[in-house]
């Protein structure tokens, strides 16, 4: 099973959000439609930034690291804050 990091941005809320899943289309229209606690402010969730891993466990290693891993975001995303 393949899993994926993503990153959504919204421009209602000028705000980034970092997930983890492994159906992403799902996923985003989970974020859209109904969201979550970080997300459900805003329908307008763009994905901006997806990689793709082959286990579980790596994609929770590196969502946490681009969570809290400002300069990496940075680099990814040079608008972000």
């Amino acid at each position: 099973m393949r899993y994926f990091v993503y990153i959504l941005y919204s421009s209602q809320l000028n705000q980034y959000y970092t997930g983890h899943s492994a159906d992403l289309d799902d996923r985003l229209n989970h974020h859209v439609n109904s969201g979550s606690k970080s997300t459900k402010k805003a329908s307008d969730w763009k994905i901006v930034y997806t990689e793709e891993f082959i286990t579980k466990s790596f994609s929770y290693v590196l969502q946490a690291y681009r969570e809290f891993g400002y300069v990496v975001l940075s680099q990814i995303i040079p608008r972000f804050p």
